[in-house]
């Protein structure tokens, strides 16, 4: 039965608390009903990969959700995950569906991987590379590709929105307003009917994590501006 918890790669999963504990430090992340069931059926055959159609029918009891429903709830699993330094849990298979990745016996989630040994037969001499200029380049290529990055992800939030991702529309004064379809906390609501807004819609989208904050889109004429900082957003504490 998925009411009971089980422990597995140094996490302890409570489904009736929609909590997920890392054992080692107790460090807690929580997540919707559905998440949680979706953690607990993959938990439950670890390294191997469940269909999206099993987790649509068996994590959303008596409700009929789309397979866009499941890529969002997938999303804020990871999200929270990487919240306490775990991004790399949920593996996804293109086309068939998503495994738990579980280490073997002799590491954990959180174990480094060891290094490669060095050959002691190997007479070639080392260059060190000063750290200083190590950390300007990598500063300089991150600065470059999160500059990317951020342009891609706005237009194909733009798009996905287009395309269903966001399964209903209500309206926020007058705004055809687009989410996922869990209900907008109402500080949120009160939030937007307070700004002075030009748009022809908007994108509310939860980015999930401990704090459960949403970002909030206006697009105008294909401009898409973003609100998220002037939006009171639930503190963390």
């Amino acid at each position: 039965m998925l009411e009971t918890s089980i422990v597995i790669g140094g996490f302890e999963i409570v489904p009736t608390e929609q909590t997920i504990t890392r054992l080692s430090d107790q460090k807690t992340i929580r997540l919707s009903k559905s998440e949680c069931l979706i953690v607990r059926t993959l938990a439950e055959q670890p390294n191997t990969t469940i269909s999206r159609e099993y987790l649509l029918t068996s994590c959303w009891s008596g409700k009929v959700v789309t397979h866009s429903s499941l890529t969002v709830a997938i999303k804020h699993i990871r999200t929270a995950f990487s919240d306490i330094g775990e991004p790399n849990i949920i593996i996804t298979e293109p086309k068939k569906g998503y495994s738990l990745r579980v280490p073997n016996q002799a590491t954990d989630f959180t174990s480094p991987l060891s290094p490669r040994p060095q050959s002691l037969s190997s007479n070639k001499p080392t260059h060190s590379v000063p750290r200083f200029a190590l950390w300007q380049r990598d500063s300089i290529t991150a600065a470059k590709r999160y500059g990317v990055q951020t342009g891609f992800f706005f237009l194909t939030l733009l798009t996905l929105a287009k395309y269903g991702l966001f399964v209903e529309t209500t309206n926020l004064n007058g705004i055809p307003t687009r989410y996922d379809g869990m209900p907008l906390p109402h500080q949120i609501i009160q939030s937007i009917t307070e700004l002075d807004l030009n748009a022809t819609e908007l994108i509310i989208y939860p980015l999930g994590g401990l704090c459960s904050s949403y970002q909030v889109l206006s697009v105008s004429e294909q401009h898409i501006q973003d609100w998220t900082a002037s939006i009171p957003q639930r503190d963390c504490k």
